[in-house]
């Protein structure tokens, strides 16, 4: 057996390594899980101006953070919506290698730390809302760095400055705020929501890329020592050929998890684009009642007002047409904006075709990764195995709905 001599291990120990980087390797693969969901819910959120919100709408919002309230930072005095401070000390200790000889290190250890997180209020342009940052996560921080106190002191602080442009993700709740609900986290960033997305799916793959590496690497090493002779050899090829098993056998379970993840993730999708759907067809009668009283000048519009409402309509790309033509309305008829049931018919359509815009996007997004998935090497045989297929995208002249029954079993 080809053996390469390295540092003594114990039986024990190795089965300490294999544990750590088996344990250490799945526990990564299901965070890389948790942020291909949270990348989920972010993209299927769209981007909504504030006036357009209806309650229980998830979204993304655009705006201005401010508070008639701010907190004040310690230390530093700076006011703020939110901080994180912290003091430490420095530590001096010495230590003795394992030849013998001394030496001195030094750090710093926490003595005191303090966070708050206020609610604020969004701006954009005229409109505002109430966002409950204390329920959510911030990620719009801005470092105040490091001010010494002597030589042993030192303070570090980060805030959410007053007057930041942010962007936030949550949901509109039943008392008119913004805040998470249900699966939908609350979320403020500095980033905009397609970078936000983009940077969880990112770390998703960076995520599951070092799960598999370290399930090949611990599995590997303590087999090596497990295989040599105790406390003297290295047996390489026995370690090269366990960890390869190991990391085949955690790349096919992650992968087959994975295919279920995005074929979930098709279906959802194209279940927002019916739901979505639907609800704009249940504004068509109202619409109907609204424009009526311009039908002598909008007689083919009110035809296909009909059509939408019957479900005759020829492809999604009439419908848009047809919707974006009765937006267009109030444009021609000014006495139009004048009435509460048609602005308010109005907002909930220009709001519904951002969501539709939005939704037939993360559809096509998440088919091309599924087919990705299913017709590339290596995940591919998985797939076949599996009986997966490919799914069909969506397109503007679509007349029946894309086939999402992915599997062939």
């Amino acid at each position: 057996m080809n053996v390469l001599t390295l540092a003594p291990v114990e039986g024990p120990t190795a089965w300490v390594i294999v544990a750590i980087g088996l344990g250490l390797g799945l526990a990564l693969c299901f965070a890389a899980a948790a942020a291909e969901r949270r990348a989920w819910i972010a993209a299927r959120a769209p981007r909504l101006p504030i006036r357009l919100l209806a309650v229980h709408d998830d979204a993304w919002l655009r705006g201005r953070a401010t508070t008639a309230s701010p907190l004040t930072c310690p230390w530093f005095g700076v006011e703020c919506i939110a901080f994180a401070y912290r003091k430490e000390r420095k530590t001096t200790r010495t230590v003795r290698d394992k030849d013998g000889r001394t030496r001195t290190e030094e750090s710093w250890s926490v003595v005191a730390s303090e966070s708050e997180t206020a609610p604020f209020t969004l701006v954009e342009a005229d409109q505002r809302i109430v966002v409950q940052a204390p329920e959510g996560e911030i990620e719009a921080w801005e470092s105040l760095g490091t001010e010494y106190e002597g030589a042993s002191l030192r303070h570090e602080a980060r805030i959410l400055r007053v007057d930041a442009e942010v962007s936030v993700l949550g949901v509109k709740r039943d008392d008119g705020t913004f805040g998470p609900l249900r699966e939908v986290p609350l979320l403020v960033t500095h980033a905009e929501h397609h970078e936000y997305t983009r940077g969880r799916e990112r770390a998703g793959v960076w995520l599951r890329r070092g799960g598999l590496l370290l399930v090949l690497l611990g599995s590997g090493t303590g087999s090596g020592f497990l295989a040599g002779e105790p406390g003297r050899e290295f047996a390489l090829p026995v370690a090269l050929g366990v960890g390869l098993g190991a990391l085949v056998l955690a790349w096919t379970w992650a992968t087959f998890n994975r295919l279920v993840r995005a074929r979930n993730a098709v279906r959802a999708a194209w279940r927002q684009i019916d739901v979505d759907a639907a609800v704009r067809a249940q504004l068509v009668p109202n619409l109907v009642e609204v424009v009526k009283a311009y039908g002598a000048h909008e007689r083919g519009l009110l035809e296909r007002i009909a059509g939408l409402r019957s479900g005759s309509v020829a492809a999604e790309s009439d419908a848009a047409r047809t919707v974006r033509a009765v937006i267009a309305l109030q444009e021609r008829y000014p006495e139009l904006a004048a009435s509460g049931l048609h602005r308010d018919l109005h907002d909930r359509l220009v709001a519904l075709e951002e969501k539709l815009a939005t939704s037939r996007e993360l559809y096509n997004r998440m088919t091309k990764a599924w087919n990705d998935l299913v017709q590339q090497m290596p995940s591919g045989i998985v797939a076949r195995l599996a009986g997966h297929r490919p799914a069909e995208f969506f397109a503007a002249d679509t007349v029946a709905p894309p086939r999402v029954d992915l599997s062939q079993a």
